[in-house]
């Protein structure tokens, strides 16, 4: 991907994710939870402007479990197989989409320890790390264990997947994140 493509990419998710915050007179500081949940939510369930390939969905598996990474990761693998076809306006939201529920899975299946969505900006400011990394669709935004240096991206990982396939399963990435968690 060249830079002119990458930039239209990081504008197109900036002004998606901007467009929910301005929406959203519940964000308070940095902590993305309220957009995220919005966001998880159109997922699957955004009829103006819907998922790519959302009727392969089955909505009754899409409870926020552990188990409903399995659906998530069959839906993924059928949409990074015609990766080549999915229009240009539609691949952004497929991965914040994705990614939001993703971290949402994780922050309603961790229970020793409080998950908060935080902006790139304030995790950068919190680490050199993350800062290095700049902001792009991967790190707009980022799970933040309350109060800890503890940092996870779903949004990233969803890439990844779309990139290498099964070997980057969410499932596995949320379990990990999440037994991490209780030490």
């Amino acid at each position: 991907m060249n830079t002119k493509s990458k930039n239209i990419e990081m504008f197109i998710a900036k002004t998606l994710i901007l467009a929910i915050l301005f929406l959203s007179s519940r964000c308070i500081g940095n902590n993305l939870n309220p957009e995220m949940i919005d966001l998880s939510q159109m997922f699957y369930d955004y009829p103006s402007d819907p998922t790519f390939n959302v009727q392969f969905l089955d909505r009754s598996k899409l409870d926020y479990s552990i188990d409903s990474l399995d659906h998530v990761n069959a839906f993924l693998e059928s949409v990074r197989l015609q990766r080549n076809s999915i229009p240009e306006k539609k691949f952004n939201p497929l991965v914040l989409r994705i990614g939001a529920y993703v971290g949402e899975v994780i922050r309603k299946n961790s229970k020793t320890k409080k998950i908060i969505w935080v902006s790139f900006e304030k995790a950068a400011s919190q680490s050199q790390l993350i800062k290095s990394l700049g902001e792009n669709i991967s790190t707009i935004a980022i799970l933040q264990v309350e109060g800890e240096d503890d940092f996870s991206f779903p949004l990233g990982k969803v890439l990844k997947y779309l990139e290498f396939g099964e070997a980057e399963n969410l499932k596995f990435f949320a379990q990990s994140i999440i037994l991490d968690r209780k030490k």
